[in-house]
């Protein structure tokens, strides 16, 4: 690892794999290529991959562990591509970002405590969805479903309106610096999973309701 990162890096996880900064470049610049460009050009001349089996026992597995990274490969080989939206890309490649930060730099904490007790809980429900929709595909059209990328949003607005009080608190151990990120960030993300949930729920009701009069 480089020298003058060392001192930057907390004594309690810079000893860990994935700590070294070229190590995550390598990673997510591999995952981007991996879904951008190598996945779809691989899977073009070739029939969508039947994975209801491993996807049945990829989201149970999510459920007890929220191994989150593979999911959007699932979209690629079942040629999904539509799926994998920026928003799927942009947060995936952030949440592991995020996990870097706190882990290398700021192991521990309220922040990374909260707002992945909610992260985890949502994903929990999420991925038990994901599953039940398999076993049972006309759960599709649950109008519960829209409730999930509610709980998202809801998620980064407490998550900003937290870091916002950490900011301003004086006796709080968080860097001004790492919540002065965090808060663009969750307004970022209420952004793109809003504009997600308008497209989603809120144009299609209304181009219903115009065909009905």
């Amino acid at each position: 690892m480089n020298a003058p990162l060392v001192k930057v890096f907390h004594p309690r996880t810079r000893h860990l794999p994935l700590i070294d900064p070229i190590s995550l470049i390598v990673l997510l610049g591999g995952y981007m290529y991996l879904i951008s460009s190598l996945g779809p050009r691989l899977m073009k001349n070739r029939q969508p991959m039947q994975l209801n089996k491993f996807m049945h026992c990829y989201n149970a597995l999510q459920v007890l562990t929220n191994i989150w990274i593979v999911y959007i490969m699932i979209m690629v080989l079942r040629k999904k591509d539509e799926q994998a939206s920026f928003l799927h890309k942009y947060h995936h490649v952030l949440v592991c970002f995020g996990a870097w930060m706190t882990t290398a730099i700021l192991p521990g904490g309220s922040q990374v405590v909260f707002f992945g007790t909610m992260n985890c809980s949502i994903h929990a429900v999420m991925y038990s969805y994901y599953s039940a929709t398999i076993i049972n595909p006309e759960l599709r059209q649950c109008k519960y479903k829209r409730h999930l990328t509610e709980a998202q949003i809801i998620q980064f607005v407490l998550s900003g309106i937290h870091a916002i009080i950490g900011y301003f608190h004086p006796t709080c151990s968080i860097p001004k610096w790492a919540l002065m990120a965090f808060i663009p960030q969750d307004i970022f993300m209420i952004a793109l999973f809003s504009d997600f949930y308008i497209k989603a729920y809120i144009k299609p009701k209304k181009q219903k309701k115009k065909r009905v009069e």
